[in-house]
């Protein structure tokens, strides 16, 4: 679907509707469409997304073929899976997981005029027992980054075996993980937090050493436990951080473009702290190609689409990607490979 249609036609329509209904019948649909005989021709067709080497990268070590990926948040049922995976996305995030359902009483508004998402509950999901079944019949091959968050109520010593049970049920699934810490470790000592994470690793860790483990990030962290986080990936060899798209307010968990101007101030700290071969996701504030690039600028090595995709379609990935392309083909002209054929070389209508 080019974006233009998406603005000018569905958005509109899309919009009169609830959001939490505007979203499951867009994903059931678009998940009907990829699971079609003719489905990826026609995904294809409309989205017509080549590949190139130079956009291939690594996260964690996972061999990543776009540096754009899927939010979590947005497909929380799985509903088009496999049909996302087909628009230009490098890998998607699954999550968060959770021990028990989070789901119930979730309430997600728009604030248009913003551009912004805003949720009841950025850590909404289904629950472990129900994802683990859904992944045992996704067919996707598209790398799958899990995110863990142990409960809220947890003690220290409670979430990081709540971690490690986790990371145990749904290893057999998973690409790598990112983990998030509940909401009340910010509230801990220093001392506690550091420690946790140190738990956190050794639980995910002693399960598949295999799979490379990132720590997500607040957007809106003190100086203090930023700190505390740097010092805990120093002494473990965690494979880098998630830099989140949330900004708490009164009316919720705001998701939106204001977030890019917080990531950038704090990728601009972080870059600065972490060793080269420690990967920097970004999620908070992609829109337009012109926020992925200077999110990448700041030091992202990949970004993820959240509200983006809502606001602007699903045309936003293969745009991103293009301009990712062409500034590194820019910069390293030396290093252009040759051009793939085209599936589209007799299309020239599109």
């Amino acid at each position: 679907m080019p974006d233009w249609s998406y603005r000018t036609l569905f958005r509109p329509l899309l919009f009169r509707l609830p959001p939490e209904k505007a979203r499951d019948i867009t994903l059931r649909a678009f998940g009907g469409l990829g699971r079609s005989p003719f489905g990826s021709f026609v995904i294809r067709t409309f989205g017509h997304m080549e590949m190139s080497s130079m956009l291939e990268g690594r996260l964690g070590g996972v061999p990543i073929k776009y540096p754009v990926g899927l939010s979590g948040n947005l497909d929380r049922h799985g509903y088009a899976e496999r049909a996302l995976a087909q628009i230009g996305f490098g890998y998607a995030e699954l999550g968060p997981v959770t021990p028990e359902n989070r789901s119930a009483g979730l309430r997600i508004e728009r604030d248009a005029e913003r551009e912004t998402l805003i949720y009841s509950d950025a850590g909404a999901n289904d629950g472990v027992r129900e994802i683990e079944k859904r992944l045992d019949r996704s067919r996707s091959k598209l790398p799958r980054f899990i995110r863990l968050l142990a409960s809220n109520a947890a003690s220290p010593s409670e979430a990081g075996e709540e971690y490690g049970t986790l990371a145990e049920r749904l290893s057999p699934y998973a690409s790598g993980w990112f983990v998030e810490l509940p909401a009340s470790c910010w509230l801990r000592s220093d001392e506690e937090l550091a420690g946790l994470c140190e738990e956190i690793y050794r639980q995910v860790k002693n399960v598949r050493a295999d799979l490379p483990v990132l720590l997500c990030v607040p957007l809106d962290i003190g100086e203090y436990k930023l700190e505390t986080l740097l010092g805990a990936l120093k002494n473990e060899a965690w494979s880098g951080i998630v830099i989140d798209d949330v900004i708490r307010t009164e009316r919720g968990f705001e998701m939106g473009p204001e977030g890019k101007e917080v990531a950038i101030r704090l990728m601009e700290k972080l870059r600065l702290r972490l060793m080269a071969d420690q990967t920097i996701v970004c999620k908070a504030g992609v829109h337009e190609p012109q926020d992925a690039l200077d999110l990448m600028r700041a030091g992202a090595d990949f970004v993820q689409l959240h509200s983006g995709l809502v606001y602007s379609g699903p045309g936003l990935p293969k745009r991103v990607n293009e301009a990712v392309l062409y500034e590194r083909m820019q910069e390293s002209p030396s290093e252009r490979s040759e051009a793939m054929p085209s599936f589209w070389q007799s299309w020239g209508w599109m």
